[in-house]
């Protein structure tokens, strides 16, 4: 018997294949739901490599409390995978569906953004208006069902963000006022956060294979009612039900990705290439556990036991074996990256009146002093804001004499001494 189509998805990528889809497949074998999904690919570049084919196999690999854990298995939730600039009246059609009442998406960080696109006769570019013209035609449908909308793309406020760019289009296109307070009282957009690492296969794989590390995390604004529809707590999936969506974004940003700047630049003044390089060294490892259990983690509001649970999981995933994250990917656009991740503990640090805090100090004197030639960062910047927070400048031109006088692992061992 075929399943129930509930989710439409629009994103065809390795991540929500990864991440979302996989974790309806665990609900799915749970026992605890009985749907299926409706892919929809963004672009119109290529052809859908996915069409036909309804199942791909799946890898878990990496560790877990230090054991090494490697899983197979297969995703079949996914219904069906549509091309909407070779068949957009089907995507339309499926508005039409009862049991279709949430959708997803991943269309990147560039995908919540508003570029002016005319009512839709075809099917339009942006991916905003994509999802207007299918809730538009659900409207006209379905006038008294509800939809929950749950953007996966990793921005701020994603579920505000998208309504905002939607509400745009409502108005450019004069959909009428019936259709606006439709859209106000019957469509909620939940914002999210997610975390997890998945790659492509590699050569020889097969090109349908998705590949993840064992950590996952959905964590979605608002209360639990949408388990009844999507019970993926129930399915015991690290799904987390929150009014407070900023704690995890910002143990996410100061943990995760601080972690990365943390070590980034210092890794490759030392020659490292790949995280898990910089995790089997004995002085980076002990350097970026220093700086973040003694100085990120006490910022953080929270439970001290839970947050530095969160840290060492972290560290279990950087030193996965099976993945390649490469330093000089991380370290791409760091001016903005280096004052998102790192400044803004520093300034809490400051702002406590503490003394600026050595390892994250060396961390941005490292960005400041490597050689950025071709990877898109500017040292002035990051200069100038550090400029404005109390002592940082100093702490900095320090540090930036320890790199010189010691090399990057003795910098980091006179502050581990310390």
């Amino acid at each position: 018997m075929t399943a129930e189509p509930r989710v439409l998805q629009f994103g065809t990528g390795v991540f929500l294949r990864g991440h979302f889809d996989w974790m309806l497949q665990r609900a799915r074998d749970a026992g605890c739901w009985d749907g299926s999904v409706i892919g929809v690919k963004l672009t119109s570049r290529g052809e859908l490599a996915l069409a036909g084919h309804p199942s791909y196999p799946f890898t878990s690999r990496g560790l877990v409390d230090g054991i090494s854990l490697e899983e197979h298995s297969k995703v079949s939730v996914v219904e069906s995978w549509l091309h909407p600039y070779e068949s957009w009246s089907v995507v339309l059609g499926t508005a039409r569906l009862l049991s279709l009442d949430v959708v997803v998406s991943n269309s990147t960080e560039a995908g919540i953004a508003y570029a002016q696109a005319p009512p839709p006769g075809t099917c339009p570019d942006p991916f905003p208006a994509k999802l207007l013209a299918w809730l538009h035609m659900r409207f006209e449908a379905h006038p008294n069902r509800e939809v929950t909308v749950l953007p996966l793309e990793l921005v701020d406020d994603n579920g505000a963000r998208l309504r905002e760019v939607v509400e745009r289009y409502v108005d450019d296109w004069c959909l009428g006022a019936a259709f606006g307070v439709w859209l106000r009282d019957r469509v909620t957009f939940r914002s999210t956060l997610v975390d997890r690492i998945v790659t492509k296969p590699g050569p020889g794989d097969d090109p349908l294979l998705v590949i993840a590390e064992p950590y996952h995390l959905l964590a979605i604004e608002g209360d639990d009612s949408l388990e009844e529809r999507l019970p993926l707590r129930a399915s015991g999936l690290n799904v987390a039900y929150t009014d407070d969506l900023d704690f995890y974004r910002t143990r996410k940003v100061r943990v995760l990705n601080g972690s990365h700047h943390v070590m980034v630049f210092l890794g490759l003044m030392s020659g490292k290439g790949n995280v898990k390089e910089c995790m089997d060294d004995a002085t980076v490892s002990a350097f970026l556990e220093r700086v973040i259990l003694g100085e990120v983690i006490p910022t953080i509001d929270g439970a001290d036991g839970e947050l530095r649970a969160y840290a060492e999981t972290t560290f279990d995933r950087f030193r996965n074996p099976h993945l390649d994250h490469r330093l000089s990917a991380i370290a791409l656009n760091s001016c903005a990256k280096v004052q998102v991740r790192l400044l803004p503990t520093i300034k809490d640090v400051v702002a406590a009146g503490g003394a600026v805090p050595e390892g994250l100090a060396l961390a941005v004197a490292a960005y400041c002093a490597y050689d950025h030639e071709g990877d898109g960062c500017e040292v002035e910047p990051v200069r100038a804001a550090c400029a404005q927070v109390p002592g940082l400048a100093a702490a900095i031109e320090g540090a930036l004499r320890d790199l010189e006088a010691l090399g990057p692992l003795g910098a980091m061992k006179k502050v581990l001494d310390s």
